[in-house]
């Protein structure tokens, strides 16, 4: 690590059970913008469980989606399965759809998916995610 580092922690209480919640980082907003922000979040909030969480972003025309084990989620006009745990970021640039795909955890090898938007059929996508000092690095696909 060549840079400072933080670390933000969240007092749960003494034994929460069942407890949920969510928190938004938005770097370089000033903190008086903050109410502005929580009153018209520029995200929906399309999953928070212990498998997986999703947001979607309008305006940015992105899904967001973590994978926190093997599962399939279905938002905001996709369907997106994953065989193992990871970080997804489905996103139009203009008519082109891409996709991006990492293990934070630093694992490597195959990364299976499948994918469909809404009226179109499924696909199958198989990426070979990085290894040794890129493990954990995404990789990036056009769909």
């Amino acid at each position: 690590v060549t840079d400072s580092v933080f670390t933000l922690t969240i007092p749960h209480g003494a034994q929460p059970k069942e407890k949920t919640y969510a928190y938004a980082v938005f770097p370089g907003k000033a903190s008086t913008a903050m109410p502005n922000l929580a009153n018209k979040m520029p995200f929906e909030i399309v999953a928070n469980s212990a498998q997986q969480q999703a947001v979607w972003c309008e305006s940015d025309k992105a899904l967001g989606i973590v994978f926190h084990q093997p599962g399939q989620i279905q938002a905001a006009g996709w369907q997106v399965s994953a065989d193992r745990a990871c970080v997804l970021m489905l996103r139009f640039v203009g008519e082109t759809r891409t996709l991006s795909a990492a293990d934070p955890s630093a694992g490597n090898g195959t990364l299976n998916l499948t994918v469909k938007q809404d009226g179109e059929a499924s696909r199958p996508i198989t990426l070979t995610l990085p290894e040794g000092q890129m493990a954990g690095s995404s990789v990036h696909t056009t769909l």
